[in-house]
C-alpha cells in the first residue's frame, strides 16, 4: 500500500517534503495493539499526558534500558547460574503483575521439585549451582535488574536457533558500552 500526501493550494496539487517524511515514518513503523490495566493506563496518562505518548516512549526506550542493565549485570552471576536461570524459565509465561518476583519464585519451585540444594542438569554435567546461594545473590540485585533477568531468561525460549552460550555472553562478558566517569565529565 502506497501512501501519498498532497498539499492543495491555488488549485494545484504538489507533494510536500514533510508529507513524504510522514509517509516514510508510517511505512517504516510497526503497529501493535494490546490491553493495558487501568493502573498502567492511568500512570502513562499522568506521566506522559496520553497513553499513546507513554507507550511509544516506553517501547522506544526499552532497548536502551536493556543494554544498560545488561552492562550492569556483567560479572555478577556465573555462567552456570545464568544457564540455570534460563532453564527455570523454560515454558514459563511472564506475568507483569509479578515482575521482579518471578525469578526467585522459579528458583524456589525448582528447589521444591528437585528436592535438592544443588542441581546438575543432564545436558551439561559441568553445570552445578547452589540454589540457596543463587537466591541470596538474586536478592542483592536491584528490582529493575531482576525484572530484566526474567525477561532475558524467558526471551531465550522465544528465540529461533537458540544458542545458550551466545545468549549468556550478552551478560557474562565485560561491559562494552559503559565508560568510566573521569573528573570533570558528566
Amino acid at each position: 500500500m502506497r501512501l501519498h500526501f498532497f498539499l492543495v493550494s491555488s488549485g494545484k496539487t504538489k507533494r510536500t517534503d514533510r508529507a513524504i517524511e510522514m509517509a516514510k515514518k508510517i511505512k517504516n513503523s510497526t503497529r501493535i495493539s494490546g490491553e493495558l490495566t487501568e493502573g498502567a493506563s492511568d500512570t502513562l496518562i499522568d506521566l506522559f499526558g496520553t497513553k499513546h505518548g507513554g507507550v511509544i516512549y516506553v517501547l522506544e526506550a526499552f532497548p536502551l534500558l536493556y543494554n544498560n542493565i545488561t552492562n550492569q549485570l556483567k560479572g555478577i552471576l556465573s555462567r552456570n547460574e545464568l544457564k540455570f536461570i534460563i532453564s527455570v524459565f523454560a515454558g514459563y509465561r511472564l506475568k507483569p503483575d509479578l515482575a521482579g518476583q518471578q525469578l526467585e519464585m522459579q528458583i524456589r519451585k525448582s528447589i521444591e521439585k528437585d528436592g535438592a540444594q544443588r542441581t546438575r542438569k543432564p545436558r551439561d554435567p559441568h553445570m552445578s549451582v547452589d540454589k540457596n546461594e543463587l537466591i541470596k545473590r538474586i536478592r542483592g540485585i536491584c528490582y529493575q535488574s531482576r525484572v530484566f533477568l526474567e525477561i532475558w531468561a524467558s526471551g531465550f525460549w522465544k528465540k529461533k536457533g537458540r544458542d545458550i552460550e551466545g545468549w549468556i555472553d550478552k551478560i557474562d562478558q565485560e561491559p562494552r558500552y559503559c565508560r568510566k566517569a573521569t573528573p570533570g565529565s558528566t
